[in-house]
């Protein structure tokens, strides 16, 4: 249905201009009045009142046209002119004045009518679009609160399987730009933390049958982590099953006989191990080219003993070689201790992170807030002491599914 408005200084001007274009565009029998609206309005500062009137007229289509004259040959009439009413050619001055009377009487009970139905539609309509954009609001002000509740679900969730604030509040940032629909349901919120660190942490391809990252593979990481045991299992996987030639190094500038448990790994696998204590024997002996992979071990140092971990670093760059450095890590170390490790421990520009003890932890968050941080793949894990069984090449998108459930 189309609908048309007509206005004029009166109901009279208006229903005119209703019947002139019906006439013209041969619609008449098509229309019919929904609403009449009388209007007030003030003029000359608001002084003067005048009124307005308005129709709405409804279009129906689908209503049978009758055949009319030309434009040309009707007269627009006048609804309210008694001329158009049928009456006795010789009509007797009573008679006219009551029939007069009787059209004026059904013509108010027909506006009183109209006028009655179309405040009734016209209030129906407006309550009926209030309720609609109340809701609507009420539906967005619900989302918005669903939405605020989930982020700070989000920001506790991952708090509590021991992500680095860091990382928490990276991902947030991250879930403030995605749409309002993703963050009212939890479950698309965890799939869009999922992706944000598929996405975030580097990845390395790495192969134990075909590893290509040196000869000379050297561990380094704070005391207690396990790096000899992890070393072990490493030279097990990488040298031994291959039947490759390899020697085990111990450097420990300070501390001697501090490597006994190396040395007896090594004469069970019956490989050559040198303990070092002094850097000359530990540039000459890098130098000797006697076996297809060198396994390194260094002594466990505290973050805070930058002066040792300055000193490994410099060994390290004076050899010439290329030395695939791995920071052995712990996933039992708490985020803030694990950020400061890695801080403390990027002077050795390492390539790659080990982290041990994953049997005894139920959540990785802060092991994968360490490869984030530090930007370098997870090479390694370890989740138990058995040699060389317990010993794996990370799976991250593993790791991550265990973390976000």
């Amino acid at each position: 249905m189309e609908y048309l408005v007509f206005e004029g200084p009166s109901l009279k001007d208006a229903m005119n201009q209703m019947y002139s274009m019906g006439v013209q565009k041969n619609m008449l029998d098509q229309m019919q009045i929904i609403k009449r609206i009388e209007e007030e309005k003030r003029s000359f500062f608001g002084l003067k009142k005048t009124k307005n009137f308005k129709l709405v007229v409804g279009i129906y289509e689908n209503r049978p046209v009758k055949k009319q004259k030309a434009v040309s040959e009707v007269a627009t009439p006048d609804l309210f002119a008694t001329n158009n009413l049928p009456v006795h050619s010789s009509p007797m001055p009573h008679e006219s004045v009551n029939l007069k009377s009787e059209i004026q009487d059904i013509k108010n009970a027909m506006m009183e009518l109209i006028n009655t139905r179309m405040t009734e539609i016209k209030d129906n309509l407006i309550q009926d679009k209030l309720t609609r954009e109340m809701d609507q609001e009420n539906q967005i002000l619900q989302d918005v609160e669903i939405s605020k509740k989930n982020l700070e679900w989000a920001e506790k969730f991952l708090r509590d399987r021991t992500f680095a604030q860091f990382l928490i509040d990276d991902v947030i940032e991250h879930l403030q730009r995605q749409k309002n629909d993703i963050r009212i349901e939890k479950t698309q919120v965890l799939g869009s933390i999922r992706d944000f660190l598929s996405t975030g942490l580097v990845r390395e391809e790495i192969s134990i049958d075909n590893y290509n990252f040196g000869n000379f593979i050297l561990f380094a990481g704070p005391t207690g982590v396990g790096k000899t045991i992890t070393l072990v299992k490493m030279a097990a996987h990488v040298a031994e099953m291959r039947r490759k030639k390899m020697r085990f190094i111990s450097v420990d500038r300070y501390k001697v006989g501090a490597d006994s448990q190396l040395k007896a790994y090594a004469e069970l696998l019956r490989v050559p191990f040198y303990p070092i204590h002094r850097q000359e024997d530990f540039f000459d002996l890098i130098n000797k080219n006697e076996a297809d992979f060198t396994f390194i071990d260094t002594a466990g140092k505290s973050p805070r003993e930058t002066i040792a971990i300055k000193e490994l670093s410099d060994w390290i760059k004076r050899t010439g070689k290329k030395i695939d450095v791995h920071l052995v890590v712990s996933a039992t170390t708490k985020p803030q201790d694990l950020d400061f490790i890695i801080e403390k421990y990027s002077v050795l520009d390492f390539h790659h992170i080990i982290a041990t003890k994953f049997d005894e932890t139920k959540h990785m968050g802060s092991v994968l807030s360490a490869v984030y941080r530090s930007k370098k793949p997870l090479s390694f894990v370890t989740n138990g002491q058995e040699v060389p069984q317990d010993f794996k090449i990370a799976n991250l998108d593993e790791i991550i599914a265990d973390s976000i459930k």
